[in-house]
């Protein structure tokens, strides 16, 4: 019979709490079969750690099922994570950092509360979407994420325990669970966002002359980074912040869904520039573009779902006549005279 790999950590913490799936359990139980040396591993797991909570000193070999039961409290649902291109899915745990640094200093003096707590708060989980890629995740609180090509999302790993705030760099569009006690709050290096649960996209690439929030449903605070509120955004408006003025503009009547329709697989240019249309094109694609003897003054329309690179440039190339050339992730584009 084949050996199995010993199951992660996270797995067995959840077995021991029982809050595994039937898939885990069956992983598990079968891992413990093959072995006794397998089950006394996980029975010393489960009593290992302690004196966490305790003020006393410690002796010098603790009982250490405190600490293991501070971690499997403190284990949060694993965001689940989903490439658009649905070739894989990618589960990543906040904690895991923390729990194997833990996990590896078992048996030391140092294993205290707070200790441990500020390890926790330190780890941080980094979710990427790639250029030429969009990623859909769930947070730990049930909210939903889509990750636009580009972009990166993090959060410490105490999030919906202390709190529910994320940092982000490029665009996102979220679904956030309400909850009135626990704001959820979206941090951006020109401006912060406020909900307690809502549906909206923010548009914060470094890169961008703008950062953009458009609200789809319910209602969000939008703060400056001295924490000053400059709008609280109601349906179908969208605020935005020029970073080279340094001012902020509100736009009512705006339609919101044509900010998110690039969840949908749908990107839409509206009089947009050619320098706009470059670096979405450009994120959309994951390529690098040239583009020689373009009107960078003329003014683009036009939307693009499921078009392959080669049949965005021949659409573009009924819209300004063009011949170009495509070698790997390089483009190199030439208008016609």
């Amino acid at each position: 019979m084949m050996q199995q790999d010993r199951p992660s950590l996270e797995i067995l913490a959840r077995y021991l709490k029982q809050d595994c799936t039937l898939t885990e359990r069956a992983r598990v139980e079968a891992w413990l079969s093959e072995s006794d040396r397998n089950a006394e591993y996980l029975h010393s797991l489960a009593q290992e750690w302690t004196y966490l909570r305790d003020d006393q000193p410690l002796p010098s070999q603790p009982d250490r099922k405190k600490v293991w039961q501070y971690v499997l409290d403190n284990i949060q649902p694993l965001p689940q994570i989903q490439l658009f291109t649905k070739q894989r899915m990618i589960r990543i745990s906040g904690i895991a950092a923390s729990i194997a640094l833990i996990l590896g200093m078992g048996g030391s003096w140092l294993l205290k509360e707070k200790w441990v707590a500020r390890q926790m708060e330190a780890s941080i989980s980094t979710i990427i979407a790639p250029k030429g890629q969009k990623t859909e995740m769930l947070l730990p609180d049930g909210s939903k994420v889509w990750l636009n090509a580009g972009s990166k999302l993090t959060y410490a790993a105490d999030y919906d325990r202390r709190n529910r705030t994320i940092n982000l760099d490029g665009e996102a569009f979220f679904d956030v669970v309400k909850d009135e006690k626990s704001p959820f709050i979206v941090r951006t290096k020109a401006l912060d966002v406020v909900v307690k649960g809502t549906a909206f996209d923010v548009s914060a690439y470094e890169e961008d002359g703008a950062t953009e929030v458009s609200l789809l449903r319910g209602k969000v605070e939008v703060l400056d980074k001295s924490g000053r509120l400059v709008s609280a955004l109601q349906p179908n408006e969208l605020l935005r912040y020029d970073k080279k003025g340094g001012k902020f503009a509100l736009v009512r009547n705006s339609d919101a869904q044509q900010y998110s329709t690039w969840i949908q697989e749908e990107l839409i240019f509206e009089n947009a520039t050619m320098e706009e249309v470059s670096r979405k094109l450009e994120r959309w694609y994951g390529v690098q573009m040239q583009w020689e003897q373009i009107d960078q003054a003329k003014r683009y329309t036009f939307k693009i779902k499921t078009e392959s690179l080669r049949e965005l440039l021949q659409l573009f190339d009924k819209i300004t006549p063009i011949s170009y050339t495509v070698e790997g992730k390089s483009v190199k584009i030439r208008g016609k005279s």
